[in-house]
């Protein structure tokens, strides 16, 4: 829950650190929209999205982080906003990637990286020799 006159960045510290030091989730870009972004430009998300050219409807789904920002959004904002559409990308892929690695994947292992003995019979292989 947002205090009221505290930025998201503010209110949560460091992107990647919260106050006690541990790992925080990186903020989801439409809380940076609606919480820092549209107050900071005195507009409601009606005029951000006809300004964008996006449906209401998809510029309310973001705010309410519902949807991820697609390249297409990321484009737009980049133009209006004047960070570029990377930088909506990499916010967008940092809040993906810290979600899915809150999960351990119980059915994949590593895969050895040490040097292990060429299997020469290849089955349907043709023998080039040099």
């Amino acid at each position: 829950m947002c205090v009221p006159h505290t930025s998201a960045t503010e209110q949560h510290g460091p992107m990647y650190r919260s106050f006690s030091g541990t790992d925080a989730a990186p903020l989801h870009p439409g809380e940076i929209l609606r919480v820092d972004m549209l107050p900071y430009l005195s507009m409601t998300p009606g005029e951000l999205a006809a300004h964008l050219g996006l449906p209401r409807a998809v510029l309310d789904r973001l705010l309410a982080e519902r949807i991820a920002i697609t390249p297409d959004i990321a484009q737009r904002l980049g133009r209006a906003l004047g960070q570029g559409a990377h930088y909506w990308l990499a916010l967008q892929m940092q809040y993906d990637l810290w979600q899915v690695t809150q999960t351990e994947l119980e059915d994949v292992r590593p895969i050895s990286w040490e040097r292990r003995p060429r299997n020469r019979a290849r089955p349907n292989a043709t023998s080039v020799s040099y």
